[in-house]
């Protein structure tokens, strides 16, 4: 509707319409077109017709059913004594291909008539604003469509302009560095507006995005007009602000393919009714795009005169609901590059051990991508249902070029309707952070929340946090992991010449290797990572791929207690240093919407208990067997982990962390190791009431973690 006419050789005979007849009705099939010759008429949808378009004289309607061989897409009613010329389908063909572009105008206004209203509708939502200033808004402004790795607007560029995001993806660019997302029915380049200062970051499309445009002086003339306007902009801007996502949000388009030898719905209907679980969902695939077009074949035929249909019915389903799941597949088809330009996050489902054959599919369905799409590319692995722990992820994924590994057992819909939610942004994450010895608390933790049913998705750690954590993702039950523990740390104190560090650290490397096996951090079940601390680059290091053994053995590094891990020609040492609670990696991962986090470190370090003076004889100190001199590892331990405070409550100040347990375990030592049953007690007494009131909702400090951290 609204493409330039066909003369009239292609017309028939002439149709009157009085105010309120019908032209046209929705879901109704139709194979002619019209062309209108005078009067006005309005455009509606849905059980409650909300009007979309007002046309008149020169428009075209119901061409896009016509051509595609469809049903009508909208209801056509006359506004006014109107005359309308019917056009039959092979004329209006023949007239179309007269000139190529007219099929990629049509295409366009196709698409921007379902952009007009959700335009509409999403300044309402954002802006709280009645539906006739929001018509008033978006007749102001005008489209921008981007393909993948176009820029919106680059960093350092004059404030020209504000936009809100309608359907596609966006990245924030900084200094060349990914910082941050924008998704659908967001605004992005208003805070330039509104303090008039150059743009501090560039805007790059991830993938094809359409994009409303308010250029300065619509936006001046809109918060003249309306001055409640600027408060509900600069409310938004705040809210955004504050927000705890800041790299990395929920994927909206989530596209899967099923190359494992399994029937795809054994998968794909647990990821379905998972995700609808979190938001409107719906799932597509060429199958069910034809029958909803009514015409077989239509995806795969490529011929222009469906490409018209099939772009106003995908943007109308990206647009009209909170999640798309599109079924790829297993090969480089037409529909499969279609749902690959759709996708925030491709996911390939792969046997544990494919063959060569199925390494060639999964090839096909990632190159299907378009060029210079950002996409993220998920593997699942589907295991043997008796695999007690995955392995070789390492190899499939890095040959692949895969970002992230995820495992089910075959037939587990516990595992797939898992990986809905980390696929999806809708996991909840489990943080651990580092304390020596009080590290077993963690252990309580997880029993806690084990009894109450709360399913974590993802772990991470930092310090003593790491192998608890990575022990967790393994799915060990409580008992058996508490036994582990204990093995694990059972005799570590190998003191030698403290010229490097207080101790060996043999025994620790040899029971972490035994505990957690020649693996990589990618084979467990449960995503996992752990940080540490890059003394050479000064800098966190995030372990997502590397040997879990190296890994932890890095995270739990104590400077001056453990020796320093080498590590790609760099030094690591203990990840509580620069990041001892990294409930900001976990939210990075953009896998979470509900972030757990256990903090371990006591609200103050230790006191002078007597003025000792500018030195200490250690000698002394022995003898008199005093405890007015601070002892040297609980000096080590307050020092390292205090850089890392004001971070903590950075993060907790802005809402990141939906539960906090600050866990009070005065009185253990850092390296008190042979109390891991009555530590995990501890830890589990102190957690279970706090995390059943969290759970149900009744424990307000629980759900606000800023209110536990001030201490």
């Amino acid at each position: 509707m609204g493409s330039d006419a066909p003369l009239g050789a292609a017309a028939g005979s002439e149709r009157s319409l009085a105010v309120g007849d019908v032209l046209m009705r929705e879901g109704e099939p139709g194979d002619e077109a019209f062309e209108l010759v005078a009067g006005r008429v309005e455009i509606v949808r849905g059980p409650d017709e909300t009007r979309i378009d007002v046309v008149g004289p020169g428009s075209m309607l119901g061409e896009i059913a016509a051509l595609a061989g469809g049903v009508r897409t909208a209801t056509v009613r006359a506004l006014e004594p109107s005359i309308v010329r019917p056009v039959a389908r092979a004329s209006y063909e023949r007239w179309m291909d007269e000139d190529g572009a007219r099929w990629r105008t049509l295409t366009l206004t196709a698409q921007e008539r379902i952009d007009r209203d959700r335009l509409r509708a999403m300044i309402v939502e954002l802006l709280a604003v009645e539906p006739a200033v929001a018509s008033e808004i978006a007749a102001s402004s005008s489209w921008v469509h981007l393909q993948p790795g176009d820029e919106l607007f680059p960093e350092g560029g004059p404030p020209d302009a504000a936009y809100l995001l309608i359907s596609g993806r966006l990245d924030v660019v900084r200094a060349g560095a990914h910082v941050g997302e924008v998704a659908r029915g967001e605004m992005v380049g208003e805070v330039g507006l509104i303090e008039r200062a150059p743009r501090t970051a560039a805007v790059v499309a991830r993938r094809e995005s359409t994009v409303a445009r308010f250029d300065v002086d619509a936006f001046r003339t809109l918060t003249t007009r309306h001055p409640a306007l600027m408060l509900q902009v600069s409310r938004t801007v705040l809210a955004r602000l504050g927000r705890p996502r800041t790299l990395g949000d929920r994927a909206r388009s989530i596209a899967v393919a099923v190359t494992a030898p399994i029937d795809p719905h054994v998968v794909l209907g647990p990821l379905a009714a998972e995700i609808a679980r979190h938001g409107t969902m719906r799932l597509l695939s060429a199958a069910g795009v034809d029958r909803a077009l009514g015409r077989s074949g239509l995806v795969e035929s490529g011929h222009a005169h469906t490409v018209p249909a099939l772009a106003e019915f995908l943007q109308e389903a990206e647009t009209s609901h909170d999640y798309l799941l599109l079924e790829m597949d297993t090969a480089a088809t037409r529909w499969t590059k279609v749902a690959s330009a759709l996708a925030d996050r491709v996911v390939v489902v792969m046997s544990a051990r494919p063959d060569e054959d199925e390494v060639r599919r999964a090839a096909d369905v990632l190159a299907a991508a378009p060029n210079g799409a950002r996409i993220e590319r998920w593997l699942a692995l589907v295991h043997a249902p008796a695999t007690v722990r995955p392995s070789g992820s390492a190899a499939v994924a890095d040959r692949l070029g895969f970002d992230r590994v995820a495992h089910l057992r075959e037939g587990s819909r516990r595992d797939a309707e898992r990986l809905a939610r980390v696929v999806s942004g809708n996991a909840t994450g489990l943080v651990l952070g580092g304390g020596g010895a009080r590290g077993f608390a963690h252990l309580g933790v997880w029993r806690a929340l084990r009894e109450l049913g709360i399913e974590v998705d993802v772990v991470g750690g930092a310090s003593i946090g790491a192998p608890m954590g990575v022990m967790m993702a393994l799915q060990l039950d409580p008992d058996p992991l508490e036994r582990v523990v204990a093995e694990l740390f059972r005799g570590l104190l190998d003191y030698t010449v403290p010229v490097v560090s207080l101790l060996k650290g043999e025994r620790i490397a040899r029971n972490i290797a035994r505990a957690v096996g020649d693996v990589d951090v990618r084979d467990t079940w449960l995503p996992f990572f752990c940080v540490s601390t890059n003394l050479t680059r000064s800098s966190v290091e995030v372990h997502e791929r590397d040997a879990a053994s190296t890994a932890v053995r890095a995270s739990v590094a104590i400077p001056g207690v453990l020796p320093p891990v080498p590590f790609g020609g760099d030094l690591l040492v203990d990840g509580g240093v620069l990041n001892n609670l990294p409930g900001d990696v976990m939210r990075a991962t953009g896998m979470v919407d509900r972030l757990i986090a256990v903090d371990l470190s006591p609200p103050v370090g230790p006191r002078a208990q007597d003025d000792y003076g500018l030195s200490v004889s250690g000698w002394k100190a022995l003898r008199s067997g005093r405890s007015q001199f601070p002892g040297i590892v609980a000096v080590i331990m307050r020092a390292m982990v205090a850089g890392s405070v004001r971070d903590r409550d950075r993060m907790l100040a802005t809402g990141a962390v939906d539960c906090y347990l600050d866990l009070d375990l005065g009185g253990v030592g850092l390296l008190d190791f042979e109390r891991v049953a009555e530590v995990a007690g501890r830890g589990y007494a102190a957690a279970l009431p706090r995390l059943r009131s969290w759970r149900d909702g009744t424990d307000p400090s629980a759900a606000d973690g800023a209110t536990g951290a001030a201490g």
